[in-house]
């Protein structure tokens, strides 16, 4: 598992400096009820360096131009579009409405990918790993199947070549799946680990492509999972505290959570009056270095309810140090700055993409 592992930290050579993100514009009131997706690459190799001024992290900069907009079909067709980077500038949009397209970030080019062989109801989430991206439905048994792999053009046996990208048909996933939406999911060398609450986690294997229930615990995370081989330890938010933490990769028994780290909440925004409306979302961007973001309300109406949005990224950089009285490195929190950035007028969203 060990060789998996490593090819799922080093997909591509040369980790990125920027962060693919996502901006989701409801339109629905105002253009037929289209939604509009932005994608943008931004850089924040600065937010990492020692002499960048943190004073001035609540002001809101402006987003730099998308790469590329998408919209869904028309209002009947209740379309939804989720994301995921799949190869170096190549984003994936995965629609529940059996539709897939590909967006080179580079160029700006969206193309249509291949359909969906059946469409996944209640929501999506995409994993990368390896090469390919698995989709399953954040209700897996709602329908059957839900559970489906999308492969990259490349060499087959028998000297053959796949030529376009395509999607395989997985094993349905375990109906005691089926009561409810996921809370935590996490791909690592050969498997896929989900979990949903008060049911337990369930993996799922690559290589043997079946499914199995691993117990009744839960993973200690909300929303996507993170695995850094480089140190060892998978990384998500704590859906308790909303900061980083850091556990071990899961086995046949509830991982151990290694370290947690409060200071990553931002508590800043306690005094200004903005609160925090969707989870956050996690990148790692190597060296010890993640990125999390948040999609916070900036102004509100009588009734509180957020109207005007903005983002909100934090730039974590952590550290193996020596620890005193342990034989380990024990791995620090060495800094941790945030920056602000406007969002569109209708932009009521915005996440990082998983990779």
């Amino acid at each position: 598992m060990a060789a998996d592992e490593q090819r799922t930290s080093t997909r591509w050579k040369g980790r990125r400096k920027a962060i693919f993100l996502v901006v989701e514009e409801d339109k629905r009131m105002y253009r037929r009820g289209i939604t509009t997706y932005l994608l943008y690459n931004i850089n924040i190799k600065d937010m990492f360096t020692q002499d960048d001024d943190d004073g001035e992290w609540a002001v809101l900069r402006p987003l730099p131009c998308p790469v590329a907009e998408l919209e869904t079909l028309p209002p009947l067709a209740l379309e939804y579009l989720y994301f995921a980077v799949v190869a170096p500038n190549i984003i994936l949009g995965v629609s529940n409405r059996k539709r897939t397209v590909l967006c080179d970030a580079t160029a700006g080019d969206v193309s249509p990918g291949p359909e969906l062989p059946v469409e996944i109801h209640g929501g999506t989430v995409l994993i990368p790993l390896g090469t390919g991206v698995y989709a399953i439905g954040n209700r897996p048994c709602r329908t059957s199947p839900t559970f489906q792999l999308l492969l990259p053009p490349s060499r087959v046996s028998g000297g053959g070549r796949r030529r376009r990208w395509s999607w395989r048909t997985l094993p349905t996933p375990p109906r005691e799946l089926c009561g409810g939406t996921l809370r935590a999911w996490l791909g690592a060398g050969a498997h896929i680990w989900v979990t949903e609450r008060n049911t337990g986690t369930y993996s799922f294997d690559t290589h043997g492509v079946a499914w199995r229930k691993e117990g009744d615990w839960e993973l200690p995370i909300e929303g996507r999972g993170v695995f850094v081989p480089d140190l060892g330890l998978c990384f998500g938010l704590c859906p308790r505290l909303r900061c980083l933490c850091a556990f071990d990769l899961p086995a046949t028994a509830a991982p151990v959570v290694r370290y947690v780290w409060p200071a990553t909440f931002p508590d800043e925004l306690n005094d200004m009056g903005c609160v925090l409306v969707t989870p956050g979302s996690l990148a790692y961007l190597g060296h010890g270095n993640l990125c999390i973001a948040w999609t916070m309300g900036i102004e509100h109406n009588q009734h509180h309810v957020a109207t005007r949005f903005a983002l909100l990224l934090i730039a974590v950089q952590l550290a193996t140090r020596p620890s005193d009285g342990h034989k380990e490195d024990e791995l620090c929190l060495v800094s941790r700055k945030l920056r602000c950035y406007d969002m569109p007028a209708n932009g009521e969203d915005a996440y990082l993409l998983p990779t």
